[in-house]
């Protein structure tokens, strides 16, 4: 009995003194570091940003709940700290309160772009919407609109924004709204673990649904073409055009593409 009372005691103690160390360690690392606070600051912010974005569903509110009593608890051995100049647990508490403030602000950034979102696929519906963005492609063009009405949707679920794939002989200039028949699915998931996430580029987006146009658009509604944003736009598809027309071979699609990092994706995926 007093023998293996005896272990147990000498165990803790050399489980303590071994603790004792690690935190000595690690508080002559954190003062060589002091001159350093501002870019490790940086570092445990992205942390808690990077953390969130990890996740493959949303946090709950009890994960939530437990960040917010970390962080008072975190707050409060913060006052503590500088009130007795303690700096061990000053640092400890300010990097707590940082990676927590990331992973808050990932959160509310994610949070404040909230979009309706296409759940499954619908065959060719009408819709119609305002034209965005025109990026060309070697099998025609690909389109953003956004102010988006489909038939038999109803306003809360219908997507903010659609991207389409367009056949050749597509004409439009952004701020033009147009009505056609197109299939839409949901954003893809992706292909492989640590791949290209287009889903989640779509949700900061707004992007709600991609599809394809299966029938010629119509004009239709009030003319925006001539508003700053879409001579803007405009004027940056005109000038990758030229760039392709005037420099031949796969050189001119590159050159063509690099004002829009998706064609650019596009095009060096498929050359």
């Amino acid at each position: 009995m007093y023998a293996r009372t005896w272990l147990s005691a000498t165990v803790f103690l050399h489980l303590f003194l071994r603790i004792s160390h690690i935190f000595d360690q690690i508080r002559w690392k954190m003062a060589a570091e002091q001159d350093w606070g501002l870019p490790w600051g940086a570092v445990f912010l992205a942390s808690g940003a990077g953390v969130y974005f990890s996740l493959h569903i949303e946090p709950s509110i009890y994960l939530i709940s437990a960040l917010v009593f970390i962080a008072v608890v975190s707050a409060c051995v913060l006052a503590w700290s500088v009130y007795v100049r303690r700096g061990f647990w000053m640092g400890c508490a300010i990097a707590s309160l940082v990676f927590l403030a990331g992973f808050m602000c990932a959160h509310q950034s994610a949070v404040r772009v909230s979009a309706p979102v296409l759940m499954r696929e619908v065959p060719p519906v009408i819709l119609e919407g305002v034209v965005v963005r025109i990026e060309p492609l070697p099998v025609g063009s690909r389109i953003l609109l956004e102010d988006v009405v489909i038939t038999g949707f109803k306003p809360e679920n219908t997507p903010n924004r659609v991207r389409l794939i367009m056949r050749r002989g597509f004409h439009a200039l952004p701020g033009q709204r147009i009505r056609l028949r197109a299939g839409l699915l949901p954003p893809s998931p992706p292909s492989a673990p640590g791949s290209y996430d287009f889903q989640r580029i779509a949700w900061f987006e707004k992007i709600g649904a991609v599809g394809y146009g299966v029938s010629t658009p119509e004009f239709i509604g009030e003319d925006l073409s001539d508003s700053v944003w879409a001579f803007a736009e405009t004027v940056r598809q005109r000038v990758g055009q030229r760039l392709r027309e005037g420099i031949p071979g796969d050189g001119g699609g590159c050159c063509g593409s690099l004002g829009d990092r998706r064609a650019a994706g596009y095009f060096f995926c498929h050359n």
